[in-house]
């Protein structure tokens, strides 16, 4: 008989941070083969950052974990927060098509101004202004991503939030100074193919939301406040 593959929670944890629950972590590739039965990512591990997820496979994932946790489910798209009734997400629909239920308990991604909320601690790179302390990026790690909280937490015990990987966020990408596809979604953090300065707190940048990338992954929260 084969044995169910155990979730990883040493480091799932959360933390409060301006209201909301804040994984430490970045979600990692068993729990995210647990809650979704895949396994998507190029530098393989279990306590390694899942990568190579879009925007898409992001919202799924909180949608799926909500409901494995009793928790009220997020996002919908076309008025449904069932994902198996969603398709693709880059034929059957678009990111314009989700809505986020703001009053609803489940997981889902941060929006850009909660992830600098949680990220932002004072110091150029979260937690440091060394990077070297903080950070996997093009410097220190051969370009290949590391078991997650292997460096030093920030100020807020949240971990990678600068390195590993580039980390999804709720918004859109606007930027009026540069060309952008009207769909494109944030991210941020730096990863650890990033030359050091693109891994600062203040960095931004932007993927469509089918995009997919070995040095891109993202993190969840939740609103404490939501019922």
């Amino acid at each position: 008989m084969n044995a169910t593959k155990p979730v990883i929670v040493a480091t799932a944890k959360s933390v409060a941070v301006d209201g909301i629950l804040v994984r430490t972590t970045e979600v990692m590739q068993a729990e995210y083969e647990a809650v979704t039965g895949s396994t998507p990512s190029y530098y393989r591990g279990d306590r390694r950052p899942v990568e190579q997820v879009s925007w898409y496979d992001a919202i799924r994932f909180c949608n799926l974990l909500s409901v494995r946790d009793g928790l009220t489910p997020c996002y919908s798209v076309k008025g449904s927060t069932d994902v198996s009734a969603w398709g693709r997400g880059d034929s059957d629909w678009y990111d314009d098509d989700v809505e986020w239920n703001k009053a609803a308990n489940g997981w889902r991604l941060p929006t850009e101004e909660e992830w600098t909320k949680a990220a932002d601690d004072g110091h150029k790179y979260s937690g440091s202004d060394d990077i070297d302390e903080v950070a996997w990026y093009g410097g220190n790690s051969d370009s290949e991503t590391y078991d997650v909280a292997g460096k030093k937490a920030n100020a807020k015990g949240l971990y990678d939030m600068s390195g590993n990987v580039w980390e999804w966020c709720w918004d859109f990408y606007n930027d009026s100074f540069f060309y952008r596809d009207p769909s494109d979604r944030v991210y941020r953090g730096g990863s650890c193919d990033s030359h050091a300065d693109d891994c600062a707190v203040s960095v931004r940048g932007h993927y469509f939301p089918g995009d997919r990338s070995s040095d891109l992954g993202f993190r969840i929260v939740r609103s404490s406040s939501a019922k």
